[in-house]
């Protein structure tokens, strides 16, 4: 992120800072997606997971929540 940065400078649509408003949007969305599915100890659906090859639904049945600094 600390790479990314707008060369275009032109008034009309700029397509470049829109693609910088977009990756600075979602790379923290797409870190806390990973947090939220490193945490969980269960596999349902297409988070299906080797090592946790079982539903948990008494314990899983929930959403995530998360916070970006």
């Amino acid at each position: 992120m600390v790479d990314i940065k707008v060369i275009d400078r032109s008034l009309a649509w700029n397509s470049d800072l829109m693609d910088t408003l977009e990756r600075t949007n979602l790379m923290p969305k797409a870190m806390a997606t990973i947090v939220a599915a490193e945490a969980r100890k269960e596999s349902c659906g297409s988070p299906a997971q080797e090592d946790y090859p079982a539903r948990d639904d008494m314990n899983w049945r929930k959403h995530s929540l998360a916070y970006v600094d």
